[in-house]
């Protein structure tokens, strides 16, 4: 019968729903957590949860809300404090990060849930639970949009939360009041007018960036394609023997028994230093600056490369032999900062190796550059070069995502990359 089958619908549902959750979570333990994050896959137990739980009230007529009526003040109480603690206080370099997401998951479902089966009059205290619970849709309209226009006006989260739910509730007012009250009526009119208007103007006054990022595609794809053959020349040989090994052997010594330093000499040294240098598209980007710099270096760069994917590059290049000891890292603009990730990098490396690392604009931690720079203090022989204040001013550096290079900002960069390598070996003079 039709209540057999939904049942039989149900558990289905409940076990996929398991099966999304313990996949999320095993990735969550063996992967990044920004891949975990948006793989399609693993994200599916969101759904699900709420899936099930809309399927237990209006198909298998279970509704467990009833048992615990009583409760609901304290229990919805209890969520919003447990979200809050988690917003403001969960790490994403926690352990538990994974089961943070889950338990907010669980939260929210339950918090749409109560916009959904309670009925209560203005007299009963679940009134106000539901009038909260009923802007859930709104506040996910609106959050985006206000957390973009303000991230460059403010950076206070709670005026950004109260902004949301402000706006949120006025949504609300505009979708779902009395059509038939006239201050409604104009209240609707004049917010419809003023998003129009303000929604014309932007679409009318912002920039076309179309032909832009074509361009910036265009550049990475001929760009990877002239790195992998370049890369190829300069660590084989026509005979296909190895080039770029014991890589102190190819640079010229520094003469320690001169009184005073040969910056001509210096200068020499660093422009035919066979570096390694490992990065993102930024880096990848602007191989036309590193290489007119750095002739026989080897620069490796790819599009949504992180520190996880970076460590894969130097595993094999170690393992082949083909690690320089002067080695550059863009590897600040994916993902969130890690010390475990550092740490794993810096073992892999070694304390032999010169480290320069590129710091990020616009990264997708936003403090990934002030976390790493503390980092930095602990090792001696990792050094920042601070390509966030360098271009700090310099729109004209990027495209219009203000993170890829063009033009003079690609030889600014390779200049920040020089100069920064060519300042170590001044200091090593001294």
């Amino acid at each position: 019968d039709e209540k057999t089958n939904n049942s039989i619908s149900c558990i289905i549902l409940i076990i996929s729903t398991i099966v999304s959750l313990s996949f999320f979570y095993y990735l969550s333990r063996t992967n990044d957590i920004m891949e975990v994050y948006y793989n399609t896959f693993s994200r599916l137990f969101s759904i699900l949860f709420g899936t099930c739980i809309a399927f237990i009230h209006y198909k298998v007529n279970i509704n467990i809300v009833p048992i615990i009526k009583k409760f609901n003040i304290p229990i919805f109480i209890s969520y919003i404090v447990i979200l809050v603690l988690i917003c403001f206080f969960a790490s994403s370099q926690s352990p538990f990060y994974a089961i943070y997401m889950i338990i907010v998951t669980l939260i929210s479902v339950r918090l749409i849930e109560y916009s959904t089966i309670h009925n209560s009059s203005r007299r009963d205290p679940n009134f106000i639970i539901k009038k909260f619970s009923d802007i859930t849709y709104e506040i996910y309209l609106v959050q985006y949009p206000i957390i973009f226009f303000m991230q460059d006006y403010m950076n206070i989260n709670i005026l950004k939360i109260f902004l949301i739910f402000i706006f949120a509730f006025i949504l609300h007012i505009i979708l779902n009041y009395d059509f038939n009250n006239k201050a409604i009526i104009i209240f609707r009119f004049i917010s419809l007018f003023i998003v129009v208007i303000t929604g014309s103007i932007i679409v009318f006054t912002e920039k076309n960036y179309t032909s832009d990022m074509e361009e910036l595609k265009t550049l990475l794809n001929e760009n990877e394609k002239i790195t992998e053959n370049n890369n190829n020349n300069i660590l084989f040989d026509s005979n296909n023997n190895v080039l770029l090994e014991n890589n102190n052997e190819n640079e010229t010594p520094i003469n320690e028994e001169q009184a005073e330093i040969d910056y001509a000499q210096i200068d020499e040294i660093v422009r035919n230093l066979p570096i390694v240098g490992i990065g993102d598209s930024v880096l990848l980007g602007a191989y036309d600056g590193l290489h007119e710099k750095f002739p026989n270096g080897y620069f490796d760069g790819k599009v949504s490369r992180s520190i996880k994917g970076g460590k894969e590059v130097i595993t094999e290049l170690k393992n082949k032999g083909k690690l320089s000891n002067i080695i550059v890292l863009a590897l600040a603009n994916n993902g969130d900062y890690s010390t475990k990730k550092n740490d794993e990098l810096m073992e892999l490396i070694g304390e032999d190796a010169e480290i320069f690392w590129i710091n990020a604009v616009n990264a997708d931690d936003p403090e990934f550059n002030e976390k790493f720079k503390e980092y930095c203090k602990n090792h001696s022989n990792l050094h920042i070069i601070d390509w966030e204040n360098i271009s700090k001013g310099h729109q004209e550096y990027f495209y219009a995502d203000g993170i890829h290079l063009k033009g003079d900002g690609i030889y600014a960069y390779a200049d920040a990359v020089y100069d920064a390598i060519y300042n170590y070996y001044i200091s090593i003079k001294r």
